[in-house]
């Protein structure tokens, strides 16, 4: 939807309105962060505020300068991009593209990203006005990052790993390449308190569940019998991200219950 607005901004708009043209370039690449943005604010229920209290707060900081010189009058100037915002785009940019480098959408998220600061190059004229390519270049940029982007948490489409593979780490996987490492990361730790807390044989990791005594530094197989009490605690903390439909997709005949103790904090070795 929001590159429909650069096509719009450059080649819908009247050639001598050269400022209206480019603030809408630059409204669209502004869009095509909130994605990006939205899904660090993830869990519940802190997602009800995100999109008002970060989104929408970012939108209207980086559409400042644009509005500002849209309102000036002027139609035979393009809209200027400040340098202190090109970088804050940029910084927001790495942030929210970053969350998915490590996962099966590494690809994707490059690709995107680059089509992304094609928009914001075109929007604020770093290139010749004159020439037309940008414009094909990040469109080709998002449609392969479209491809790319793993739709496996489809139940059509559960299939594509090993058959033996436990369906507990095909919806951990899944949840990962969806939400991205920084909310990973999280779930795994909050995991792993339960399992040192209760002594299980095997352990979370970024990749699955593996056995405990595997290297933290080395690739370990994904265990193919996973307790009933880890898959428990694994969707229990997932609650708080997705909703039971989605855990039932690999795991039907699961109860999504709480379970009956909460870990304790996890003391450093004396």
């Amino acid at each position: 939807m929001a590159f429909i607005f650069s096509i719009l901004g450059r080649w819908s708009v009247v050639e001598a309105d050269l400022r209206t043209s480019s603030a809408l370039s630059y409204f669209a690449a502004v869009m095509l962060l909130t994605p990006l943005i939205a899904i660090l604010g993830a869990r519940r229920p802190g997602v009800r505020a995100w999109p008002w209290f970060v989104v929408l707060p970012l939108v209207l900081v980086l559409q400042w300068p644009s509005v500002s010189q849209l309102m000036s009058g002027r139609s035979d100037l393009a809209v200027e991009v400040p340098t202190p915002t090109a970088i804050g785009f940029l910084l927001v940019l790495v942030m929210g593209a970053g969350n998915y480098f490590g996962t099966l959408n590494t690809l994707a998220a490059v690709l995107g990203g680059t089509g992304i600061v094609v928009m914001l190059a075109r929007s604020a004229n770093w290139f010749d006005p004159a020439t037309h390519w940008p414009e094909p270049l990040a469109a080709t940029l998002f449609l392969l990052a479209a491809v790319r982007v793993r739709r496996r948490f489809r139940p059509s489409a559960k299939a594509a790993l090993q058959p033996e593979v436990h369906d507990a780490n095909r919806l951990w996987i899944d949840f990962r390449d969806l939400f991205g490492i920084v909310w990973a990361r999280r779930v795994v730790d909050r995991v792993n308190q339960f399992a040192q807390r209760e002594s299980w044989d095997n352990q979370l990791t970024l990749d699955g569940f593996v056995a405990k005594s595997a290297s933290p530094n080395v690739t370990a197989p994904l265990a193919v019998e996973v307790p009933d009490r880890a898959v428990e605690v694994l969707c229990w903390v997932l609650r708080r991200f997705v909703d039971p439909p989605f855990v039932h997709r690999y795991l039907p005949n699961l109860r999504t219950e709480q379970p009956e103790q909460n870990p304790a904090p996890v003391q450093p070795n004396a």
